[in-house]
């Protein structure tokens, strides 16, 4: 089942049960109603969905759901980080030491 296809179909804003599970039989016509649970957590695990009330549901946005921490590292941390990147060059990846 294409899951994508099926958050197209759905309304902008909040939509019930009911609305996925016709958003569903639009994509596939055969979608049985017992299979409606196991597509509400398929679609709520891939973050396509999330409740926002009893029986409501809204579609997440492109928009990050948290945002990406940016902080500043302490001198303290720059020094444990220089000092691991000497002891073992290879092991620590993509860490930039400003």
């Amino acid at each position: 089942m294409n899951k994508h296809a099926i958050i197209r179909n759905l309304p902008d804003g909040t939509c019930t049960i009911q609305q996925i599970l016709h958003a569903a039989r639009i994509v596939e016509p055969s979608f049985k109603e017992t299979q409606l649970r196991y597509l509400m957590g398929t679609l709520q695990n891939s973050s396509l969905i999330v409740r926002v009330g009893r029986n409501q549901y809204q579609k997440v946005g492109k928009e990050p759901k948290k945002s990406i921490f940016t902080g500043v590292y302490s001198k303290a941390a720059l020094q444990v980080i220089e000092h691991m990147q000497k002891q073992f060059p290879l092991g620590l990846g993509t860490v930039l030491v400003q």
